[in-house]
């Protein structure tokens, strides 16, 4: 990872999105109720809500504004890379985001929650 540049980065990146959409997937195909929606209607699920999944799941690798985050390619995907890939406004917003829902004390079962209504609200199958 020293001596990564943006294409290794990216790389990881990618890898690192296609693993997350097949975990999703596959959660949300196994959960009750979820198996009879078309895998057409998950996938825009999934489009929909991604950039949230994303920072939601991963929020508590991040710490004093910095992330901790190893991708498949064993590349850390530190501030200095997120804002690097992203840029400068998406990243510092995604820092900054998770900045202010972490100053509240959100605890892992409280994220859990509000993934699940944020998917509940999205599904048009409902």
């Amino acid at each position: 990872g020293y001596d990564a540049d943006v294409s290794d980065v990216w790389i990881g990146v990618m890898q690192d999105i296609e693993r997350n959409l097949k975990i999703w997937r596959h959660l949300l195909t196994n959960l009750p109720g979820y198996s009879t929606i078309n895998s057409d209607e998950i996938t825009n699920l999934l489009k929909e809500n991604f950039i949230t999944l994303y920072v939601m799941t991963n929020i508590f690798l991040h710490r004093n504004s910095e992330l901790f985050y190893l991708l498949p390619n064993n590349i850390n995907y530190s501030r200095k890379w997120m804002i690097e890939t992203l840029g400068n406004e998406i990243g510092s917003a995604i820092i900054n985001s998770v900045k202010n829902i972490k100053r509240h004390g959100i605890t892992v079962n409280e994220v859990s929650i509000m993934l699940a209504c944020m998917i509940n609200k999205s599904c048009k199958e409902f």
